[in-house]
């Protein structure tokens, strides 16, 4: 499974690392400077985005796939210079 190719907003990934983490729904809010019930909202669409039937699952996932550590700025910034999904070419 290709981050890549699942189409996670920097948000929803922001959401999934500090999840992954081992946070509560209310101390990822905090941190966001959302509600509780946005990152559950956020959980629920990376449930759907992802394909898994657990939050536990798909946090153990995160954690072993090293989203957990991603630096969430760079995703970002490649997000808005990617084309089709696909990193620039140098050419």
């Amino acid at each position: 499974m290709l981050l890549r190719d699942m189409n996670i907003t920097p948000r929803r990934l922001e959401v999934l690392k500090i999840m992954s983490g081992g946070t509560t729904d209310a101390e990822c809010g905090e941190i966001l400077y959302i509600a509780s019930a946005t990152v559950r909202n956020h959980i629920a669409q990376l449930l759907t985005i992802t394909g898994f039937k657990s939050r536990k699952k798909m946090l153990a996932w995160a954690r072993s796939s090293g989203i957990s550590k991603l630096d969430v700025a760079v995703y970002e910034n490649w997000l808005r210079t990617s084309t089709n999904g696909l990193p620039p070419s140098n050419s």
